[in-house]
C-alpha cells in the first residue's frame, strides 16, 4: 500500500488531478527566470497509488534578452541549437493548458516559487494552470521531516529511496521524480496523523471567499484537528487559517483570485473618521480608497504579519492593514509629515489599535530597521526606484507592493508586486495605476510641478513644465526649454480620432519602446501629455486626445503617430503584455533597482520599429 488509501475517503482528494510540473530556465541579470523547457505529469489518485493520466514535455525558445548560457547547458544538457526554431513560451504553455480539461487541479512543484512565477507572468496564455493552487513539496518535506540537513530534491530522493534519473535536470524527468516524492510525503503525513484529507483548497477563482476564522473539525481523534492538508498549508489567498506568517506556505496561489478586499474588512474601518478628521484639518494628499483596496488585496496580508507602510497619510490605509494582520500583527507606518503622523497615531489610539499600529516621522525610503524583518511592505507613493533598504528589510517569502517608475519621467509609473529570491528582487505582477512622487520634506502641492525629473519650467501665465529622457545630452537644459517653448506656441494642433485614450496603457507602451526622446509635459497647469521631443522638434498627445507639435511635418509628430499606430496594432496592451527587468542602479540616489518594461515576445511584431 502507498499510504494514499487514507486520503481516498475524502471526495476532494479523490476528485483532484495533481499536475506535477517542472521548468528548466535561464535567468538573465535583473530579470525573472525564462523557461527553456517544461515537463508535466498529470496524476490521478487510485487505491494503488497515483496513476499517470498524461504527460507533457516541450522545449521552449527563450526571448532574445534571455539567451541560454554555458551554465544552463552544463546543468541541463540543453543547447542553443536544440532551442532554435522551437515555439516561444506563450504557445507552449497554451498547449499545456489545453490538456487541463478535467478539473479540479492542484499543481505540484519542488521549490515552487520559480514555477509559480513563470505561470503568473504567462497567465494570459495558460489561464487554467495559473488559476490552480500550487503545492510546494519542499515545504511539505519540512513539515513531514523537520530538522533535515538539506531539503534539496536530490537529498530528499535519496532519503526516500527514489532513484535519481540519469536525465536529472531535464523537466519531464524532474517532474516524474517529484511526483514519486509527493506520494511518499503524503503517506508520511498520513502515517504521522498530520493530515489525511484535502478538503479546503479551491481551484476556481469564482469560489473565493473572504477570510474567516473558524475552528477546525477533526476527522478523527487521532488527527487532533490537523487533518486537512490545505489547512495545514494555509492558502495564500487568505481563505484558510495560517499557523504562522513566517512559516513557508505549502499552497501558493499562482494568480490572485480577487482584486478586492472583502466588504466585511472594509466595513470594519470607518473611512470618514480618517479622511475627514476635524482636529487634523484637511489632508491635501491622500490615496484614493479604491486604489488602497486594490493594492492591499495584491499585498495579501496574512494574520500576524509585520508590515512596513510608507506614506501614512490620513491613517486609513494603516487601519485597514491592522484589520488584515489582526491583533497579533504589527504595522509600522512612515511619513515625512510629522503633523500627519501625530494625527494618525491619535486616531489609531482612540480606535483601540494603537498597540498594533505605530506611525513614525522619517524617510520611508530608508525603511525602518528597528522593526525589520517585515512580511509585507507597501508604499502609497512613487520612489525614484525600488530602494535597497526595502529589499534588505523584507522577510523570506515576503512581498512588496509599490508604485515604480518605468522611465525617468513623471507619471510613467506602474503598480508592481515584488518578491525577493536569493537577495534579488523580481517583479511578479503589474497593475496600471500610480501615486505621487516621493519627497523628503512635506510639500503642499506635488501635482502641479512634480518634485523630480522636471527639466524646464515656464511659470506664466500658468506653469508649464517638461521632462525629457535625453537630459544627459542637455546638461544646461537649453534643449528642454526650446522644446517646451515650441509646444507652448505650436505650429500644429490636431485631434486623435480614436478617443478616449487608455492613458496608462499608452504610457506603459511608450516606456517599453525605450525611445531616447520620450518626453512628458504639462501645459499651462492643465492636462499632461506624452510624446517625442528634440531641441528642434516636438510633438505630444494630451490626456484629452489633443495633439500639438511644432510643425505639421515635424519629425517628432511622425514619430508620435507611429507610436500610436503600433499601440493600436497591439490592441492597447494591458499589464500582462509586458515582461519586467529590475536592474541594480548605477548611482546611489538612492541605492536600489530600476524597473523597466519589455514588450512580450507575442507582441514583438506589432511593436517592432519599422
Amino acid at each position: 500500500m502507498t499510504g494514499l488509501h487514507r486520503y481516498l475517503d475524502d471526495p476532494a482528494f479523490a476528485a483532484t488531478r495533481f499536475v506535477v510540473i517542472d521548468f528548466e530556465g535561464t535567468t538573465p541579470a535583473g530579470c525573472p527566470a525564462e523557461p527553456i523547457e517544461v515537463g508535466a505529469v498529470i496524476l490521478r489518485p487510485t487505491p494503488g497509488g497515483m496513476e499517470c493520466v498524461s504527460q507533457f514535455e516541450a522545449l521552449i525558445r527563450p526571448p532574445a534578452y534571455a539567451p541560454l548560457t554555458e551554465a544552463d547547458t552544463r546543468q541541463t544538457g540543453i543547447t542553443a541549437p536544440m532551442l532554435a526554431g522551437r515555439p516561444a513560451a506563450p504557445a507552449v504553455l497554451a498547449g499545456l493548458d489545453a490538456l487541463l480539461t478535467d478539473p479540479p487541479y492542484l499543481l505540484v512543484a519542488h521549490h515552487a516559487c520559480t514555477e509559480a512565477g513563470i505561470l503568473r507572468r504567462y497567465a494570459h496564455d495558460c489561464p487554467t494552470a495559473a488559476a490552480a493552487p500550487m503545492l510546494d513539496t519542499l515545504a511539505l518535506a519540512k513539515r513531514c521531516r523537520p530538522g533535515l540537513a538539506s531539503y534539496a530534491l536530490d537529498a530528499l530522493l535519496t532519503l526516500h529511496g527514489i532513484g535519481i534519473p540519469a536525465s536529472r535536470h531535464r523537466a519531464l524527468a524532474d517532474a516524474e521524480v517529484t511526483g514519486h516524492l509527493l506520494v511518499r510525503l503524503l503517506a508520511d503525513g498520513a502515517r504521522a496523523h498530520r493530515w489525511c484529507r484535502l478538503t479546503s483548497y479551491e481551484t476556481s477563482p469564482a469560489n473565493h471567499h473572504p477570510p474567516t476564522r473558524t475552528r477546525r473539525s477533526p476527522c478523527s481523534d487521532r488527527c487532533s484537528g490537523a487533518c486537512s492538508l490545505a489547512h495545514e498549508a494555509g492558502s495564500r489567498d487568505g481563505s484558510h487559517e495560517r499557523e504562522s506568517p513566517r512559516k513557508r506556505p505549502l499552497l501558493i496561489t499562482v494568480t490572485r483570485r480577487t482584486m478586492n478586499l472583502s466588504d466585511d474588512t472594509i466595513s470594519r474601518v470607518p473611512e470618514d473618521v480618517y479622511l475627514h478628521d476635524a482636529r487634523r484639518g484637511p489632508t491635501l494628499h491622500y490615496s484614493d480608497p479604491a486604489a488602497i483596496h486594490r493594492d492591499l488585496a495584491a499585498l495579501d496580508v496574512p494574520d500576524g504579519a509585520r508590515v512596513l507602510e510608507v506614506g501614512t497619510g490620513t491613517g486609513y490605509s494603516s487601519a485597514l492593514l491592522a484589520e488584515l494582520a489582526g491583533p497579533a500583527g504589527h504595522i509600522v507606518s512612515m511619513d515625512v509629515d510629522d503633523h500627519l503622523v501625530q494625527a494618525a497615531n491619535q486616531l489609531h489610539g482612540e480606535r483601540g489599535i494603537g498597540t498594533v499600529v505605530t506611525c513614525h516621522t522619517g524617510d520611508g525610503l530608508a525603511g525602518h530597521p528597528p522593526g525589520a524583518p517585515y512580511d509585507r511592505i507597501v508604499a502609497w507613493l512613487c520612489p525614484p526606484r525600488l530602494p535597497s533598504s526595502w529589499v534588505h528589510q523584507l522577510a523570506p517569502d515576503g512581498r512588496i507592493v509599490t508604485c515604480l517608475p518605468v522611465a525617468p519621467l513623471p507619471s510613467a509609473n506602474i503598480i508592481t508586486t515584488i518578491t525577493v529570491h536569493a537577495g534579488r528582487p523580481h517583479a511578479d505582477q503589474l497593475t496600471f495605476g500610480g501615486y505621487a512622487q516621493s519627497h523628503l520634506t512635506p510639500i503642499d502641492d506635488v501635482h502641479t510641478i512634480p518634485p523630480r525629473w522636471v527639466d524646464a519650467i515656464i511659470g506664466q501665465p500658468e506653469p508649464s513644465w517638461i521632462s525629457i529622457s535625453w537630459r544627459v545630452s542637455d546638461p544646461h537644459r537649453d534643449g528642454a526649454r526650446a522644446a517646451l517653448h515650441q509646444l507652448q506656441r505650436p505650429g500644429h494642433t490636431g485631434r486623435y480620432e480614436r478617443t478616449p485614450l487608455d492613458w496608462q496603457s499608452f504610457t506603459a507602451f511608450t516606456a517599453a519602446l525605450a525611445d531616447p526622446n520620450l518626453t512628458a509635459v504639462s501645459l499651462h497647469g492643465q492636462g499632461r501629455g506624452i510624446g517625442h521631443t528634440t531641441p528642434t522638434s516636438a510633438a505630444i498627445i494630451l490626456t484629452d486626445g489633443t495633439i500639438v507639435a511644432n510643425h505639421p511635418e515635424s519629425v517628432s509628430l511622425r514619430t508620435l503617430h507611429t507610436w500610436l499606430r503600433r499601440w493600436e496594432d497591439a490592441a492597447r496592451p494591458g499589464p500582462n503584455a509586458y515582461t519586467t527587468m529590475l536592474t541594480r542602479a548605477e548611482d546611489d540616489d538612492p541605492p536600489g533597482w530600476d524597473l523597466r518594461l519589455r514588450i512580450r515576445p507575442g507582441n514583438t511584431q506589432q511593436a517592432a520599429r519599422p
